[in-house]
């Protein structure tokens, strides 16, 4: 079975942030944009079926981007 990343995206006060895009690269990269999975209304998100290895995930809400690193 594919492995599966999944997680939410929730601000300071815990509220979920649906209007934020996550993106997924394969580790150390900024392209090519391995996926982009939709946010829910409770801040979920899941990229399913993604070939195995090391990847890096992005989210960005407006003007504020943070990335989570495979090295951090």
């Amino acid at each position: 079975m594919p492995p599966t990343l999944a997680g939410f995206i929730h601000d300071s006060s815990g509220t979920a942030v649906t209007t934020a895009t996550v993106n997924i690269y394969t580790r150390n990269t900024v392209t090519p944009l391995i996926n982009s999975p939709s946010v829910s209304a409770t801040g979920y998100w899941q990229a399913a079926a993604i070939a195995e290895g090391r990847y890096d995930v992005e989210t960005v809400d407006g003007t504020t981007t943070r990335r989570m690193k495979y090295d951090d």
